[in-house]
């Protein structure tokens, strides 16, 4: 039996939003880049045209909107892990924060303040492991990260094996 402590914070939520952006949700998110980096090609083609033309006086509110329009979707996507990740705070239902799982042999728990919920190995789709964290996926939309600092019980390493012995899942290196 493992038990592990995690606090569900605005980093912890953003790596897991990371790593669910680079493996289950890659297609998607690849699509997402190019649409938005076409709509940002096309607003800097009108912005340098209203220059180029020499109608920026006249245009100068439509100038304005286009170039706010430009950096809020730059701000997007560069900080699009740690939006996913607040909103993803947002979701919790209050108490969510500091949660305790304990690992048994045909499942594991979590405990926080607001719930306990119990799943089985069998509900993992995916596991992937960062330098501070291992992640679940029990789909494209919910996954459950766990501190590997908050490991109370055993090794890291034979946590690992265990974890990989009873989803007969690998764990995928994230970087």
């Amino acid at each position: 039996m493992f038990t592990i402590k995690t606090t569900y914070d605005l980093k912890a939520l953003t790596i897991m939003a990371r790593v669910l952006r680079k493996t289950l949700r890659k297609g998607h998110s690849i699509l997402t880049r190019i649409v938005t980096s076409a709509l940002i090609a096309a607003l800097l083609f009108i912005v340098v045209g209203y220059f180029l033309i020499g109608e920026v006086a006249e245009n100068l509110f439509m100038l304005a909107f286009d170039v706010g329009i430009i950096v809020l979707l730059l701000l997007i996507m560069l900080m699009e892990d740690t939006l996913n990740g607040w909103i993803a705070g947002k979701q919790m239902l209050p108490g969510g924060r500091d949660g305790k799982t304990t690992f048994e042999a045909d499942n594991y728990i979590i405990t926080t303040a607001a719930v306990t919920s119990t799943f089985t190995y069998g509900q993992i789709m995916a596991i992937c492991e960062t330098e501070e964290y291992i992640v679940f996926f029990l789909s494209k939309k919910h996954g459950q990260i766990f501190n590997k600092r908050g490991l109370q019980d055993g090794d890291w390493q034979d946590f690992r094996a265990f974890i990989m012995e009873r989803t007969g899942k690998p764990i995928q290196n994230i970087k």
